[in-house]
């Protein structure tokens, strides 16, 4: 004789993050993120990068934010942005290796910015703190041009902490890098 048990019951869903894990998800964001900037290297860059890669990984860990961007705009209207955004559940898949973004020709007068963007379950008043802490501000607001295009990259995963890579760009400037 075979009986089948089936049990029901609430049960919360919880992820551990390590520091290791935001120390290796940050090495794959930072070598994505020095890849563009090297390929732009004629871009103003508005950011110093080591400082505020630094600054960024303490965001992550202290779990203040939900994304980080890496913004090329050109006259305030955003041409390409690489957006970082950390989930708390499986990755999907890899696509390219870290350091190995996809690349595009940026205009001459381009300039670079990286922004973060809060994770809504932290309250206003304490971002703002830690934001104002490590020196950081809000930056002038940017437009997207009509047709900008959305499109997965990839992701990266370490331990309990996975990163979807992707990429918004204007197709105006989308053109192979000379």
């Amino acid at each position: 004789m075979s009986a089948t048990y089936v049990n029901t019951f609430t049960a919360t869903h919880t992820v551990t993050v390590t520091s290791a894990d935001v120390r290796e998800v940050m090495r794959l964001i930072a070598s994505d993120v020095r890849a563009v900037c090297q390929a732009a290297a004629q871009a103003r860059r508005l950011f110093d990068l080591d400082e505020s890669l630094v600054d960024v990984s303490i965001m992550v860990l202290n779990g203040l934010v939900q994304s980080v961007h890496l913004v090329i705009e050109l006259d305030r209207i955003v041409i390409r942005e690489y957006q970082f955004k950390l989930v708390d559940g499986p990755a999907g898949t890899p696509g390219p290796p870290a350091g190995q973004p996809p690349l595009s020709h940026v205009p001459a007068g381009a300039s670079l910015r990286l922004q973060v963007v809060r994770d809504p379950r932290v309250p206003e008043a304490e971002y703002q703190a830690w934001i104002k802490q490590l020196g950081w501000s809000a930056g002038e607001p940017l437009t997207y041009a009509s047709g900008v295009r959305q499109s997965v990259y990839g992701a990266f995963k370490s331990g309990g902490l996975a990163v979807e890579r992707s990429l918004k760009s204007d197709p105006a400037y989308d053109r192979p890098r000379s």
